[in-house]
């Protein structure tokens, strides 16, 4: 069952810090214990989904990947908006997921498991390295392909949930960077270790090509990919917070606004 859910929440709106916020009107959500704001320079409502145990959550046609069950945030409206000129690849679902950890351990991709990658990210969050340092970085849902960068990783952390945020590429094999095929992600857990927080977020940068140019020379780039892989990373660094579409301020509030309610002995 699909539900659209856009609850005005005041209570929480002294906590947040959205670009702009004074301008643009702020939505709450709250549903089954969870609750969380957002900027409408994000989105302007929420379709809420139980997603079953098994359902395909690739966004690659020929491949598939299946998933734990979870619940399903889709931001209704959201901010990239579809543009004839960005090639998006099926790789906008603007999304969060919120998986229970018991049903972690059930599922795999390639011989990994969802409980894998929480303990990568639980390991993380306990030794509180330098991100940046790291070549990979925990993500969920389990997908085909690899991660074939991350850039200005952080942690998020409030007095319900605690996890990381990075910007972040995906393809099949090393790939062309362009714009509209990078996204935000947060991962995270509840504090109460009930829950495992996952969203995928397309972000505008402003810094990357639109297209591939049939002129570049796509044999050096893969021959020299590192190098190609850092000055990609370098861009999305500099490139100010605010100016990404939606704003990277506005996607960090939202987390940091996010509330989950213990449950009751």
């Amino acid at each position: 069952m699909k539900i659209r859910i856009v609850i005005l929440a005041a209570a929480l709106l002294a906590a947040l810090s959205f670009s702009g916020a004074q301008d643009v009107p702020l939505h709450g959500v709250a549903f089954d214990g969870i609750a969380f704001m957002f900027s409408e320079a994000i989105a302007t409502g929420v379709q809420i989904e139980a997603v079953e145990a098994g359902t395909n959550v690739s966004p690659f046609m020929i491949q598939t990947a299946e998933s734990p069950p979870h619940i399903l945030f889709t931001f209704l409206d959201y901010i990239p908006s579809d543009s004839e000129e960005i090639d998006r690849e099926n790789l906008r679902a603007p999304v969060i997921r919120v998986y229970e950890t018991a049903d972690l351990p059930d599922f795999e991709l390639n011989g990994v498991t969802y409980a894998d990658e929480a303990a990568a990210l639980t390991d993380l969050l306990e030794r509180r390295p330098d991100l940046t340092g790291e070549e990979s970085l925990p993500f969920l849902p389990l997908i085909p392909g690899i991660q074939t960068l991350n850039a200005r990783p952080r942690y998020l952390e409030n007095d319900s949930i605690d996890g990381i945020a990075y910007l972040t590429h995906r393809a099949d094999r090393a790939g062309i960077v362009l714009e509209g095929r990078v996204f935000y992600t947060f991962q995270g857990f509840s504090k109460d270790g009930r829950y495992y927080i996952a969203a995928w977020l397309s972000v505008d940068s402003g810094v990357l090509p639109v297209v591939f140019s049939a002129k570049a020379d796509f044999d050096a780039i893969m021959e020299n990919y590192d190098l190609y892989k850092e000055a990609r990373v370098t861009a999305l660094t500099w490139q100010e917070a605010d100016v990404f579409y939606p704003p990277l301020n506005d996607l960090d509030a939202l987390f940091d606004s996010f509330l989950v309610t213990p449950l009751s002995n």
